[in-house]
């Protein structure tokens, strides 16, 4: 999706500039329209799932959020594709997290989980965000079957 949306950014950056070559612009269409491209970004602001888990541990209640993420997808060595999914998770609680479980989700497009993934971060600070990330082959089973746009996580203390 964010990529989708880079791509629209561009093309109306391309056709502000053509018009305005082509003196069929004002300034003030182009102000418009550069007004609607920042709502448009900042409510689609890529491809954020603000995802939050509270848990409580021995008393103190632990607040994480997944910030953002990013599914990309690449070329291995051999020309076989596979996504690359990395993510930010932040620690809005007092205390240092010493072990996150980030479990990543592929589902399809009727929203059925074909295949997850783990990662890890170690020692969040409070207040500190930290990445994490992961890489889904398309040799995997079920690889061309997955909802790119609906990659799920779960967010869990172990420690």
């Amino acid at each position: 999706m964010f990529y989708k949306l880079k791509k629209i950014i561009y093309l109306i950056i391309v056709y502000i500039r053509y018009m305005e070559k082509q003196k069929k612009l004002l300034l003030s269409s182009t102000v418009i329209i550069i007004a609607v491209i920042i709502v448009v970004v900042s409510l689609l602001s890529g491809c954020s799932s603000n995802n939050s888990n509270t848990n409580s541990t021995n008393g103190n209640t632990v607040k994480l959020e997944l910030v953002n993420y990013s599914v990309e997808t690449r070329l291995d060595l051999t020309g076989e594709e596979y996504k690359q999914i990395t993510g930010f998770v932040k620690n809005n609680g007092s205390k240092t997290i010493n072990e996150i479980k980030i479990i990543i989700r592929f589902n399809d497009t009727n929203d059925n989980e074909l295949f997850n993934k783990t990662s890890y971060i170690y020692d969040l600070q409070s207040k500190k965000t930290k990445e994490f990330s992961t890489v889904y082959h398309s040799l995997t089973k079920n690889y061309y079957k997955v909802d790119w746009k609906d990659v799920g996580f779960d967010l869990i203390v172990i420690k």
